[in-house]
């Protein structure tokens, strides 16, 4: 946080960099603690957004809703108290890791009840929702379709929960701002 209590990012340039931060012991020890269900544990976990350029805005995440890049953020989390959900999670998995390149992919982390997917963003012209829609659809996930900010963030574990990581999740590019219909609708200056 910044000294008005707002989020700040650091861009992260490459594997070695990305891998540094989430095995590092305050990440570890923070991730152990939120696994234990320590509410305090998950904030301090690294946390990553890939489908928005807070550079645009002094790095400051909050503000840069108008600055989509070309990855998006699928969040996919299971009913644990629905019979067979922890094989249902294996099923997709091992379904979005056999078809990674088709769907572009870039990254998979396991969570304790789901998944955290970074891909490339579908269709440029079109809104968040929608490239969420189409996203989860093509990779046969029922994703969270409410968390269509695009500075929303992941908390991320530690590299062993790391399932897949493409080089290109480091090679973002701004994409046009597509506002969402009920924005476009609005009265509310942009």
């Amino acid at each position: 946080l910044n000294n008005e209590a707002q989020k700040v990012c650091s861009l992260v340039h490459n594997r070695q960099e990305f891998l540094a931060l989430i095995d590092s012991a305050q990440n570890k020890s923070a991730c152990q603690a939120a696994l234990k269900g320590d509410a305090n544990g998950k904030r301090r976990q690294v946390q990553i957004c890939a489908q928005c350029n807070p550079a645009h805005n002094n790095f400051v995440l909050a503000g840069s809703k108008q600055y989509p890049t070309s990855h998006l953020m699928l969040d996919v989390d299971y009913d644990t108290a629905a019979p067979g959900w922890e094989q249902q999670k294996e099923e997709d998995t091992q379904r979005i890791l056999a078809a990674k390149e088709e769907h572009g992919v870039l990254f998979v982390q396991a969570t304790r009840k789901g998944l955290h997917i970074i891909m490339r963003r579908h269709d440029a012209t079109q809104p968040q929702s929608e490239n969420l829609r189409l996203a989860a659809q093509k990779i046969g996930v029922a994703a969270d379709m409410c968390a269509k900010d695009i500075t929303r963030v992941f908390f991320c574990g530690d590299s062993s929960t790391l399932l897949y990581l493409h080089d290109d999740v480091f090679a973002v590019e701004d994409c046009p701002y597509i506002p969402e219909e009920e924005e476009a609708k609005s009265a509310k200056p942009k």
